[in-house]
This record gives C-alpha cells, sequence and structure tokens, in this order.
C-alpha cells in the first residue's frame, strides 16, 4: 500500500466509500500487507485496524540508470523560458491540494527578493490548476512561474537534471518518488517534513526538510540551496548514494522476496 483513499482525500461519495471497502476487505484477507514506509504503516494499521506485525515497509525502487548520461542543460532550460545565468526551480507533482503547490507559489517573492534571476517549472496537470494560476497572479510574479501541465518521461527526465533544486511542497505524501527520482538526477532536494519526504531525506545530509502549509520555511529551504551550491552539491552527491543503497531495484526485489518466502513458509 502506497496510499490510502481515506488519506487520499476522505470518504466523501459513493465512489471513495467503495474503494475504502475494497483496501478493507483486501487489508483484513492479506497475510501480510506491505506499506512503502513507516508513516504510511502508522497510516494503515491505525484506519484499517491491522496488528502492528502484519504491516511490514518495504519502501519504493527506482531505476537510477535513467538518470545517467547527460543532457544540454542550456537547451532545455531554454525550453522553459530559463535564460543564461537564471536559476530554476523545479516542482514535480499532480496540480491537487495534497501537493502544496499553493504554499510553493506563495514562497516565490521571498525567493525572488533574495535571487531575482530565479524562475520557477511546475510541471503537472490535475483539477486545482486554475486556482493555483490564480494565486500566482496575486504574487505579481506571476511572468517568472511557468505551469507546462503534462510533459513526457523522457523530457521530464532531461529538465529534472538540468535544474538547480527541486521542491517538494506537498501536505500529505505517503512515500514521495518525485523525490527519489530528483535524488538519482543529482538535484538537491527540498522537501515538506511530512510522510515519506521526511523519512526518505536526512535534513542538511541528503536534502532540506521545510515544514508543511508554510511559505516562508518553503522559501529559507530554496534559498539555502541557490546560496550555497558547494553545499547544495554536497546534499545531492550523498542523496545519490544513499539511492544506490537503499532504494535500487535490486535492494527493494530482495527485501520482498524474503517477506513472500516468509508467507509462503
Amino acid at each position: 500500500i502506497h496510499s490510502t483513499e481515506h488519506g487520499r482525500s476522505g470518504i466523501h461519495n459513493p465512489d471513495s466509500s467503495t474503494i475504502d471497502g475494497l483496501e478493507w476487505w483486501a487489508a483484513y484477507e492479506s497475510s501480510r500487507v506491505i506499506a512503502t514506509s513507516d508513516s504510511m504503516k502508522s497510516e494503515v494499521c491505525d484506519h484499517f485496524k491491522l496488528p502492528w506485525e502484519k504491516v511490514k515497509i518495504i519502501p519504493n525502487a527506482i531505476d537510477s540508470d535513467k538518470y545517467s548520461g547527460s543532457v544540454d542543460r542550456g537547451a532545455v532550460r531554454a525550453r522553459y523560458g530559463v535564460r543564461h545565468g537564471e536559476k530554476l526551480v523545479l516542482s514535480v507533482g499532480r496540480l491537487v491540494p495534497q501537493k502544496g503547490i499553493e504554499y510553493l507559489v506563495q514562497a516565490v517573492p521571498n525567493v525572488a527578493w533574495r535571487h531575482p534571476e530565479t524562475k520557477f517549472v511546475i510541471v503537472g496537470e490535475g483539477w486545482y490548476r486554475d486556482h493555483l494560476q490564480y494565486l500566482t497572479a496575486t504574487t505579481g510574479q506571476a511572468w517568472r512561474i511557468n505551469f507546462t501541465g503534462f510533459i513526457p518521461d523522457h523530457e521530464l527526465i532531461a529538465l529534472t537534471k538540468s535544474a538547480d533544486v527541486l521542491v517538494m511542497s506537498s501536505i500529505y505524501e505517503p512515500f514521495g518518488i518525485v523525490a527519489l527520482e530528483g535524488m538519482a538526477a543529482g538535484v538537491p532536494v527540498v522537501a515538506s517534513r511530512v510522510g515519506g519526504l521526511a523519512e526518505i531525506i536526512e535534513h542538511d545530509k541528503t536534502g532540506i526538510l521545510v515544514y508543511p502549509r508554510n511559505p516562508d520555511s518553503i522559501s529559507w529551504g530554496i534559498n539555502q540551496i541557490l546560496s550555497n551550491p558547494d553545499h547544495a552539491r554536497w546534499l545531492a552527491q550523498n542523496a545519490e548514494e544513499r539511492i544506490q543503497k537503499t532504494y535500487s531495484w535490486e535492494a527493494i526485489a530482495k527485501k520482498t522476496v524474503k517477506l513472500y518466502k516468509e508467507v509462503i513458509g
């Protein structure tokens, strides 16, 4: 389980109630339940009333080989309106309230005051987009914020590798695969101290953790990266090493096979 219907958006209509019921049934009938993080395990045990020992933690994996090789950073950045000498702050995720993009948008003026040469690229699609673009207009900084919508994987990889910092301003994040993708791409990550993000990232060693729903904290984290390039590179290097050690497909597959063998007997 990487998220629950109850945790994602609550149970407010027949569809979500049906999904929640199926999740209850599957959790009850299973011999073991795999959760992707400590926070997800706590949520699963609490919501589905499962015994603690029934739920095992195996995180998601990532293919870091996809992020090897080089890209023409200048050309990629230019496609998104980022000129030579400017900084690129990237956000990737569905445009829904859980992702906390509104708090990143509200953080833009504070970042721009310290680093006026900065542009923001927000990748993703969702029903909350109109509200976010309206909010962007109220900041007076709309010209430096680019909502791209959906982009294909190969382009997203190139864009991620071309960013100066990846920001995850989520208010609910059971795991945080986008953080792993940024780490694998060698990009410093600033993320909310929530859910799986707080487990993936070790503050000031493999990234920067900030307070959720807090534009001042988010802008502080971004400014830490942009103001200290040597430290930012050190964080990114540590993060890449952690990816190889903890989140490779080989490591996760071994944990999964071991659990299956325990269940089968």
